[in-house]
């Protein structure tokens, strides 16, 4: 699970755009190459924090130790140290428990409901927002495997301040058949921009980057930049490249060949909201924040989240082949014994048949040869031959009788 706090690099602010189309009703062609003000101020604003190094953007960030007030899982007890960290150029440090890495002992639940699950108490900082910048104020959340990476501006779900937000989690297993049943990869030949296991959305995010840098000369600064590469600026040049590629990429023009992956685990997810705390629960809160929290303004800051398994069993979907060769071949024998009334037996005494045709031909063929051998000619050696026959003697020249 990944957290990632609603931060200075929120989403976009639309209360400006709304009053002006409130005021005036502009055509459609009003909006052909213009760009809100908010979303220039967003995008000036993204260039300018993904230009930093990495080290001082995390600086700038919420810390775990800041956000994480309270950690259980399977009821025992956690802390920021159990959380791996990683940057997102929308919700900057973004946190990240049970995450696949080389000493790793994956954490497992003994049982489902929300006692054997993950449990988390929140402090979100709201006087650190910056103002026109971030219009919402929260955690985003995101459910994944733990050797795939999250992307939160496209998955995921917001908890809200002062609620506690429930996530009950339904696993399916999805196998799909690659080769000959279908284009499904495992992620052989696709370089990959961010690290993990193979997914659609990397794929993706991973050809939209390099169609940037290759049309435009600078990389997209809401996703990772490929090495020995810029950022884009504000300028206008680069937004309207940018922009170029984007339209390019929708419409089909720019190829992306990003199959499914041959695996996959979906968390479907049941979210559920109540407030929080409860009015007899503030006086215990607040002895466990130790005086961090102002006790008329903590709802402000403090959110709760449980995230846990609904049931311990889960769906599979495979993909299995509709019609195999072994199939083909018995509807095949199956067709044939219908219409022909051929069957395996029939088949070899047919074999037999010919074989014995075959016999009693090259038989004939080797009779017939003898015969022209009685048959030959025996050619005289003098003209005059002497038959005697008892009464008499001729000499006369005669054809041979036999």
């Amino acid at each position: 699970m990944t957290l990632q706090p609603t931060r200075t690099e929120a989403t976009t602010t639309t209360a400006e755009a709304t009053t002006t189309t409130e005021a005036t009703t502009p055509n459609a062609e009003d909006y052909e190459g213009q760009q809100s003000e908010d979303f220039t101020t967003i995008n000036t604003f993204t260039s300018l924090i993904a230009k930093m190094d990495s080290s001082t953007r995390q600086a700038i960030g919420h810390q775990a130790r800041d956000l994480i007030e309270e950690c259980q899982f399977d009821g025992k007890t956690c802390s920021s140290k159990n959380f791996s960290v990683f940057l997102d150029s929308t919700y900057g440090n973004c946190f990240t428990f049970n995450r696949a890495h080389d000493d790793w002992t994956p954490q497992s639940s003994s049982s489902a409901g929300p006692l054997h699950g993950l449990s988390l108490i929140l402090y979100i900082e709201q006087e650190e927002y910056i103002p026109q910048i971030s219009e919402k104020a929260g955690a985003r959340v995101v459910v994944h495997s733990p050797n795939r990476w999250p992307f939160p501006e496209f998955e995921g779900f917001d908890a809200p301040p002062g609620f506690l937000t429930s996530a009950g989690l339904r696993l399916t297993s999805i196998t799909r058949l690659g080769g000959l049943y279908g284009d499904c990869t495992e992620g052989e030949g696709h370089d990959l921009l961010y690290p993990g296991a193979y997914t659609q959305t990397n794929c993706l995010v991973t050809c939209h980057q390099h169609h940037m840098v290759s049309v435009c000369g600078c990389a997209d600064a809401s996703l990772l930049a490929p090495v020995n590469t810029t950022y884009c600026g504000s300028n206008s040049t680069q937004v309207e490249c940018e922009n170029k590629v984007k339209q390019e990429l929708a419409r089909g023009l720019l190829p992306c060949s990003c199959p499914a992956s041959c695996s996959d685990n979906v968390y479907g997810k049941a979210i559920g909201l109540a407030e929080w705390p409860a009015d007899s629960y503030v006086p215990s809160l607040l002895s466990k924040l130790q005086g961090k929290a102002d006790p008329d303004t903590f709802r402000r800051n403090l959110l709760k989240l449980n995230i846990y398994y609904e049931a311990l069993n889960y769906k599979e979907i495979s993909e299995s082949p509709e019609y195999e060769v072994a199939s083909l071949l018995g509807d095949l024998g199956g067709q044939l014994g219908l219409w022909v009334g051929m069957s395996l037996l029939s088949v070899m005494e047919t074999i037999e048949l010919f074989a014995d045709l075959l016999l009693i031909f090259f038989k004939k063929c080797s009779s017939a040869d003898v015969k022209s051998l009685k048959k030959t000619d025996v050619a005289p050696d003098e003209k005059n031959v002497v038959y005697v026959n008892h009464a008499f003697t001729a000499k006369e020249e005669m054809p041979v009788i036999t």
